[in-house]
């Protein structure tokens, strides 16, 4: 340290410094908490001679801390299940303490070297606000969990300035949801760390053996959503057509699912929804907004429904003729008043096309009823398009849990792929046009997955140093650009990889808590969108070089989607609006944004109804609604008599069945119903 200063006989002096600390960090696992100490001194003194006599003497000590890393978390048990995954922890604090100064005495030590004072008292420790959480899913199922944690430290003053000890006090909490079931529990609350000079207790972590930091919730019980949500402004329609920008939806369903497909008149978004009128066991379905591309307003539309079932968390896609397919999870009503998911015997997977031209639906065909639907994703391609669902054994999923990955085709609902699998938890994305999916494993490793053989490989892009893949995803647009985020303790970095090749298109380091990627891409522009705890940040990529499109401010994402609304992209979140870490207050916001992407395919006004397996466990009427695109009364007529024809047939013969997988394999044929209105 160099001070430079001039004295008098007799005047004021300012020193500013930075002060060594013997414990400069915390250590978390692999990540620390670092601390930086600067120290300024104001006094009167007077000069006899060479010496510095101090008259009096005052000095503000600060003290800061940063760190945005991952811990990772392995073999920690939550309802019975082993899972891995990524702590996200995020320390910014600053503090002052009050140092009472006098000049060093014989035997003291110079708080400052050279600099002839010392400290005579120390007022008070100082406490670090701390925030850590993570939210995973386990098929189905959401596990979220939070940490109200402090970080209380004592100064040491002799023999030297350091930290002498500390505490790490709060509560880490879990929180599960499970369709309209949830339970909540803490984990670990009062001092959870803490340590002594001369060397610091080994840290503890969730899952490392310890009885209380593996706690699972047993003793806990599943129970129906609390409802807290259900407030004034619940799940209303707040979009204002004269902005780019702002809510759509306000206090969302906080357990939601959302979904967008892209048309050249405008975007469509589904979601999973809570009819608060209904008792809780029987609220659940969806819900679908309209963005009108030409009008920007948006208003809602009808819900696809099937009286046998309640459904919930909405795939969707956009077929080359412009009409939209729908799946969604599907739990049989009289499954309904179980009293935890875990006595569930089945969950469906259900789905249907939306014709965008008449605001109606087809048929839902059900693809499979046996086992648990927990995971899906559509994608369209020559043949129509393809649902690909990881379907378990049971509820939850576990690293040794029966799994099996079925393919059905969105036209006809004939079964196309059905493997083994085991450790699963997620289809994340999937390119039905090259056969190939992204899955996530319950230990959070992502991996490549060929669809007809059911072969699972690494995701062959060659890590940054010192970095674990966070966010996987299929550039929406391109059969074979994956979008990529790597982070480190330090350090973040987002990949454009093209699989055909085996290279990286484009690299860029983002934000060092980015959290996930998506991307959308054109003929020779990528659009790419990163998720941080500051919002989204979004660029434009061509020829390998990124410019900067649009920073979205937005605290509390927890979620976010791309999609195109004519030829905008439109990118959909949630984001925190109010509640607290136990009981959050979401609303789903949007943002529109120029482009040079070509136009998303439009419907034609007399698309055809495409053929369905006849239904097995319902009745079939007539849909008129395909008829109101027709303006020729005559021609009105015309269909209502034909229709009356029909009806008095009754249903036509029952095609033949899609093939059936391997014995003891948990999918079933599938079947259709007519929706209700």
């Amino acid at each position: 340290m160099t001070t430079v200063f001039a004295m008098t006989s007799q005047g004021l002096l300012t020193i500013s410094a930075t002060l060594p600390i013997s414990t400069p960090s915390i250590d978390i696992g692999p990540a620390s908490l670092d601390f930086m100490i600067g120290v300024t001194l104001n006094g009167t003194f007077d000069v006899t001679g060479t010496t510095v006599q101090w008259v009096s003497a005052s000095a503000t000590l600060s003290v800061a801390a940063n760190l945005s890393a991952s811990v990772p978390i392995y073999g920690f048990s939550i309802l019975g299940i082993s899972v891995g995954f990524y702590l996200d922890v995020t320390v910014s604090a600053a503090f002052a303490l009050t140092l009472i100064l006098a000049p060093t005495q014989a035997g003291g030590t110079d708080l400052i070297p050279g600099i002839g004072i010392e400290v005579q008292k120390l007022l008070g420790v100082f406490t670090l606000a701390l925030s850590a959480s993570v939210d995973f899913g386990i098929g189905i199922a959401s596990i979220g969990l939070g940490a109200g944690i402090s970080v209380a430290l004592a100064m040491t003053l002799s023999p030297s300035f350091s930290i002498g000890a500390g505490w790490v006090n709060g509560s880490i909490f879990a929180t599960a949801s499970f369709l309209f079931w949830s339970d909540s529990w803490n984990i670990v609350s009062g001092t959870i760390y803490s340590w002594d000079p001369p060397s610091p207790l080994a840290a503890l972590r969730p899952g490392d053996g310890s009885a209380v930091y593996n706690n699972n919730g047993t003793g806990t019980t599943w129970g129906p959503h609390a409802r807290y949500y259900a407030g004034p402004g619940y799940d209303a329609l707040v979009w204002d057509p004269t902005t780019s920008q702002g809510p759509a939806i306000s206090d969302i369903y906080p357990y939601t699912e959302v979904s967008a497909a892209s048309t050249s008149s405008g975007s469509y978004l589904f979601y999973t929804s809570d009819n608060t009128t209904d008792p809780v066991e029987s609220g659940l379905g969806l819900s679908e907004l309209a963005l009108n591309a030409s009008t920007n307003g948006a208003r809602g539309i009808p819900a696809p429904a099937d009286p046998g079932y309640l459904i919930a968390a909405p795939e969707a896609t956009t077929l080359s003729d412009g009409t939209v397919y729908v799946a969604w999870d599907a739990l049989p009503v009289a499954e309904a008043s179980d009293p935890s998911p875990l006595d569930l015997a089945s969950l469906a997977l259900q789905g249907a096309l939306y014709y965008p031209n008449t605001s109606s639906w087809g048929p839902v065909t059900t693809f499979s009823q046996a086992g648990f639907a927990e995971s899906y994703q559509v994608d369209a391609d020559g043949n129509g398009g393809s649902v690909l669902a990881l379907v378990s054994s049971s509820p939850l999923i576990g690293s040794t849990t029966t799994e099996r990955l079925v393919e059905y085709n969105l036209t006809d609902g004939a079964l196309e792929a059905n493997t083994s699998a085991t450790g699963l938890s997620e289809v994340v994305s999937l390119r039905a046009s090259a056969g190939e999916a992204i899955v996530e494993t319950v230990g959070g490793n992502y991996s490549l997955l060929t669809v007809a053989s059911g072969t699972v490989s690494p995701i062959t892009d060659a890590a940054p140093t010192g970095t674990h893949l966070v966010s996987a995803e299929f550039a929406s647009g391109s059969a074979s650009t994956l979008v990529l985020v790597y982070r480190g303790n330090s350090t973040a970095e987002l990949v454009l990889y093209d699989l055909a090749n085996g290279q990286a298109i484009a690299t860029m380091p983002v934000s060092t808590d980015a959290t996930e990627a998506e991307a959308i891409a054109g003929a020779s522009t990528t659009y790419v969108f990163v998720r941080s705890s500051a919002g989204l940040e979004g660029w434009s990529e061509t020829a390998g070089s990124f410019t900067n499109l649009t920073n979205v401010t937005l605290a509390g994402v927890s979620g976010f989607g791309l999609a195109q609304s004519g030829g905008a992209i439109l990118v959909y979140a949630l984001a925190r609006t109010g509640g607290n870490a136990t009981d959050p207050i979401d609303s789903l916001f949007l943002t529109e944004i120029g482009s040079t992407l070509p136009m998303a395919p439009g419907p034609s006004p007399s698309t055809p109804r495409p053929s369905t397996p006849t239904p097995t466990h319902a009745t079939t009427s007539p849909d008129y609604a395909l008829y109101l695109g027709l303006g020729a009364i005559a021609v009105l007529l015309l269909l209502a008599v034909l229709a009356l024809l029909v009806r008095k047939k009754g249903p036509g013969p029952t095609p033949p069945a899609a093939t059936s997988p391997p014995p003891g394999a948990a999918p079933t044929p599938p079947s259709s119903t007519p929706p209700t209105s």
